[in-house]
């Protein structure tokens, strides 16, 4: 996290021209939208408890841990994969922590946790985890994310897993902290690859030197990661046979420095058909490695404009995510920062180039909270992609000392898109609750047709925020299932026309902040009863077209054969 450093003032808040685009599902700019969502994690059956405790002394118990999404038992359902921590207390006396848990979505509106039936109880410093086909059998296998060696399982396709971590390849150090991580197929060969970002080395039982008292803003704080190593992240290529191989140093990462990566983002953000790369590192540049098609990978971050903000300051990134939300065809970057500084919004001008768009955007009010996890989703259905953030400080002690201007819990931020490129707050008692939060993922766990929310917080349970608002407007979701691709359809392009509009979309379950979302993808659709086309542009680089299919609607698309599946709505949704 950052040293203190001054305040820039005098800032002008830039405006653009111009007006929301027309076509069914815009009203032009309405001002802040109607939300309604509803924690329902109790009656759910999510009873999660997160540590580390409320009183920190160690960096390591600050990030917390996420959720990831994902129909490992392929019911249609969605369930849920919770990794946990020890206290720092436990861990230094030897003693287990809670296990990781997995919830099986019971198709109902509640969860059964199976963690241990399923053979993914794991007893770990565990700060995210990732679903992913890995062998492209049509089950969803697991990737845990650790402080020390990280975990892999095979899914067996009868509902429990294989721990297959030495034989696949991708325990990776010891010593390490894996703070986030992504498949992808970077090589296109059908297999999805995966790129793991690594945060610091630390040894809780030897912190820092005795002559060292970190300040932050006249507080004393916790030591790092200023001072401490930062760790390599890593590539892993998947080569097809169960097996991964580490190719980092062809790649090019051994020759950059070792830096403090929280968040990732893996996705086509040139348009060139194959998949790119970005690093939110802590307290220093993020990184963007562009990908020609072969290695090395180029890392271009200064000169795309995303490795600092507008005026050239290095940031502390943590979470991250992409998306069109202007529909201009091309993918925009969102980064969140620490307290006393301002989240970043990185509007794309085309192929690798970047301007920072914070302030046109309007999100100039992220200043006092401290972004975790992120997602672009339209909770609304009204055709555009609007933002979640999670906020939650690190250090309780800024409660003692309002003059600082922050505080330890803070209220998550819904960010409305209201269609000329501008962004405005959403008032919402769920989103709003004073919280200290981590993960933030996407999922319609009860399958009415909108994007519910799950949030990680420190020191409390998570939340399922169920949207209540959403599907009063006309929606599609779609599912991707790839024969020549990847099974799954990462990092498949999806372009969907209707009234005069064309929403892109990307199958991108990652990013955020040491979570995963729903691999579906989603279009609001206003008051359209019809889409008007869909092209999907596969990663094998195949591209199909389907006209008029019907709003309110899931699909499984295959690749090459067409519409798999089509089903309607659970009871109540339109």
């Amino acid at each position: 996290m950052p040293a203190d450093r001054s305040i820039i003032v005098g800032l002008a808040l830039l405006s653009i021209a111009g007006c929301a685009p027309s076509g069914p599902g815009n009203e032009g700019n309405a001002g802040t939208a109607r939300a309604r969502f509803v924690d329902v994690a109790a009656e759910a059956g999510l009873s999660r408890q997160v540590s580390p405790p409320r009183a920190m002394e160690h960096i390591l118990e600050s990030t917390g841990s996420g959720v990831a999404v994902g129909d490992f038992d392929g019911d249609g359902n969605d369930d849920l994969y919770f990794p946990h921590q020890p206290t720092l207390a436990d861990y230094l006396a030897g003693r287990q922590g809670r296990a990781n848990e997995l919830y099986r979505n019971n198709g109902d509106g509640t969860f059964t946790e199976i963690g241990e039936q399923a053979g993914v109880a794991l007893h770990a410093w565990s700060n995210a985890a990732y679903f992913a086909d890995y062998d492209n059998d049509g089950d969803q296998d697991l990737f845990i994310a650790n402080w020390g060696s990280n975990h892999f399982f095979s899914n067996n396709g009868d509902g429990t897993f294989t721990d297959r971590t030495e034989s696949a390849g991708l325990a990776g150090p010891s010593d390490g902290w894996s703070s986030a991580a992504a498949f992808g197929d970077l090589d296109q060969d059908g297999f999805l690859d995966l790129f793991v970002v690594n945060y610091c080395a630390y040894d809780p039982e030897d912190p820092l030197p005795s002559s060292i008292q970190p300040v932050w803003r006249g507080l004393d704080v916790f030591f790092g990661p200023a001072g401490l190593p930062g760790q390599a992240d890593l590539l892993y290529r998947n080569q097809g046979n169960g097996t991964f191989r580490d190719i980092s140093a062809r790649a090019g990462l051994a020759t950059h420095p070792k830096l403090y990566g929280l968040g990732l983002i893996l996705l086509d953000l040139d348009r060139d058909q194959d998949l790119d790369l970005y690093v939110a590192n802590d307290s220093v540049v993020n990184q963007l490695w562009r990908n020609d098609g072969k290695m090395p990978l180029v890392e271009i971050g200064a000169i795309s404009g995303t490795a600092t903000n507008e005026n050239a300051e290095e940031q502390a990134g943590m979470g991250a995510d992409a998306a069109d939300y202007d529909d201009d065809g091309f993918i925009d970057l969102f980064v969140t920062n620490f307290a006393l500084d301002w989240n970043t919004l990185y509007i794309s001008e085309g192929g690798m180039r970047f301007r920072d768009g914070t302030f046109e955007a309007g999100l100039s009010d992220s200043w006092k909270y401290m972004g975790w996890g992120t997602k672009f989703f339209d909770f609304d259905h009204d055709g555009r992609l609007d933002l979640g953030i999670a906020n939650g400080h690190i250090y309780p002690q800024v409660d003692e000392h309002p003059g600082i201007g922050s505080s330890y819990r803070q209220p998550n931020q819904l960010l409305h898109n209201i269609g000329n490129g501008k962004f405005e707050p959403v008032a919402d008692a769920a989103w709003n609750e004073e919280r200290n939060s981590r993960g933030l993922a996407l999922i319609d766990y009860d399958n009415d047709g909108d994007l519910d929310v799950v949030l990680t917080h420190i020191d409390a349970p998570p939340s399922l925020l169920r949207n209540d608002v959403g599907n009063q407007r006309n929606w599609i979701s779609i599912r991707l299932e790839g024969t020549n691709s990847n099974r799954d359809g990462i990092g498949a392009r999806l372009e969907l026309e209707i009234g005069g509009r064309t929403l892109t979309r990307i199958v991108n379950p990652y990013g955020s902040f040491q979570s995963q979302s729903t691999s579906a993808v989603h279009f609001g659709l206003g008051d359209a009863e019809y889409i008007d086309k869909l092209t999907i542009y596969w990663p094998s680089l195949r591209t199909f077209e389907y006209k008029d299919l019907q709003a309110n609607r899931f699909y499984t698309i295959r690749e090459r054969s067409g519409i798999a599946g089509i089903r309607e709505p659970s009871k109540g949704a339109p």
